[in-house]
This record gives C-alpha cells, structure tokens and sequence, in this order.
C-alpha cells in the first residue's frame, strides 16, 4: 500500500504520519540525497524488519533520479509498503506517475502567505484583517510562531547572516523576497518587534499573559505596525 501525503502545512502532515506509522517500524529514507543502488537495497532488504515495517520516504519528488526511483517502487509493489512525504504541492504528472492508494493533501489558506509577505511597519490595518481570517482556519499558537520565524528570518537578512537556519536553504528568489521585505523596518523595529515576540513567550510559560494569545497578538498588530 502507497500512500502520498503532501503540501506546506507541516504540523497537520506530522499528525497525518504519525497517526499512519504509530503501529508499525518505520524505516525513514531521505529521498532528496538517496542513491538509486541504496535505495534499491533498502527497498529488497526491507522485508527483513518484520511484516509490520513501513518505509517513510520525504521529497523522493525533489531527487533528480525521482522516474528511476519510483520505477523501483512500482516493480516491487507487492512487497512494499510505504508513505511518501512531501514537503510542498506534488503536480499532476507527478501524481500520475505512480498508483498511490491514498492521497493526503495539508495545504496552508494562501493568505498565510499574504500575511506573513506584508508583515512590516504601517500595514496594520491590512495585516489585522488577515489575522482575522487566518484564525479560522490556524490557532493563534500557530500563527505566532510563523511570525517568530518570520521575524529571525528578516533579522538574520537585514544583518547579512547569510548562514544562519532560517534562511541557509532558502532559494535565490526566496531570499530576494525576504530582502525586499526586511527593507521595509528599520534593524532598531526589527530587534524591538523580535523582543516582544520574545517576551510573549516567557508570559506565555509563566502564565502571565493578560489576555488570550489571539487578543494579545491582534493588539500588537494594531499598535507596533501601525
């Protein structure tokens, strides 16, 4: 059995795997760096964990040697059981490329996006509106820690720390998008904003947070980008 599991939501993709592998002896595969010879052996070998056992394969799409390695998959369907996970939108040749069993897609509103591209100073307005969408469909936790990341990201751009986490994988034309977007704060607005975040999340861990995290971030929104 082949299931896919994909898109950019990656906290309800983990729920997705682990509630499919929870029984089972997961045996995990980058399939970004596989080797086609390693991934072959793995696949032949994998009998021997024990009928319970499950491959877990992320981003086998995103391997330059994705039609050889699947072909693989596809002449052992009978003995192979496995999940693949992918990180981000498979396309339709792909999907065509192999009979899964189940589909799972997770994919974030794309005002997440809108959201976390217009964060910068003076767009509270447009900012609280999409705060307010974003709440039926993401919890405040989850939209706070996007904006921590968010926030390290434009930091770590706007000092040149090219190698830092957040932004050492990121593509060229992600990294351009992340620079137009930290010119618009100040370095001074940015470690203030950071700070904040920073201390939402010591309130949050004392239980000393006034109100809710979803009022409290709703009025930081309002006041600090306005």
């Amino acid at each position: 059995m082949i299931t896919l599991i994909h898109g950019d939501d990656s906290e309800k993709i983990e729920t997705s795997l682990i509630s499919i592998i929870s029984t089972t002896k997961p045996i995990r595969i980058d399939g970004v760096k596989v080797k086609l010879k390693e991934f072959e052996e793995q696949i032949l070998g994998g009998s021997l964990f024990g009928e319970e056992s499950i491959f877990v394969i992320e981003n086998i799409f995103k391997n330059k040697k994705k039609k050889e390695l699947l072909d693989l998959i596809k002449e052992n369907n009978d003995n192979f059981s496995g999940v693949l996970v992918e990180r981000g939108k498979v396309n339709k040749r792909d999907l065509l490329s192999i009979k899964f069993d189940s589909i799972v897609e997770h994919f974030l509103p794309q005002y997440y996006f809108k959201f976390l591209d217009d964060f910068y100073p003076q767009n509270s307005k447009s900012l609280a509106n999409l705060y307010t969408k974003l709440l039926k469909t993401m919890t405040a936790e989850q939209i706070y820690y996007s904006l921590v990341k968010r926030i390290r990201g434009l930091i770590a751009v706007k000092l040149g720390m090219t190698g830092h986490s957040e932004i050492a994988r990121f593509e060229p034309w992600q990294l351009g998008k992340l620079k137009q977007q930290a010119r618009m704060w100040t370095e001074e607005e940015l470690l203030s904003f950071y700070k904040k975040l920073f201390e939402i999340e010591v309130k949050m861990k004392s239980s000393n947070l006034p109100v809710s995290l979803e009022k409290y971030l709703d009025m930081m929104i309002r006041t600090e980008l306005n």
